[in-house]
């Protein structure tokens, strides 16, 4: 599967990219009824005993890119600095797309979240 907009992203957003995940790692995913704050998705991973795996959820999108086509699939990670980072992929314009970045707003409902156990 093809990302297009692969070469846009933040260099630093990727050098502090977590990938400690295993292959037995299976991504699970989760949608809210609300408009997260960063701080706020945060607890929500926290009480579905989930940690962000961006890797994980990037090969669950490879293996099933279509899943991203009818919503967005996000996952939300903090960097040394404590910045909330995002990978998100999804279609736009008719193209599959993915986007890493630095997030310091509220994420919209209409995305659904991923991660895997602790």
């Amino acid at each position: 599967m093809r990302f297009p907009h692969l070469g846009q992203l933040r260099e630093e957003v990727l050098a502090e990219m977590p990938l400690e995940g295993r292959l037995e790692d299976s991504v699970e995913f989760f949608e809210l009824d609300y408009d997260p704050s960063t701080s706020e998705l945060d607890r929500e991973y926290e009480a579905r005993s989930l940690r962000p795996d961006p890797a994980a959820v990037a090969q669950a999108m490879t293996d099933d890119p279509a899943f991203a086509d009818e919503r967005p699939v996000a996952v939300q990670w903090r960097d040394k600095q404590d910045r909330a980072c995002y990978a998100i992929f999804d279609r736009r314009d008719g193209e599959r797309e993915v986007r890493v970045r630095w997030n310091d707003d509220r994420w919209n409902r209409d995305c659904r979240f991923a991660g895997v156990r602790k």
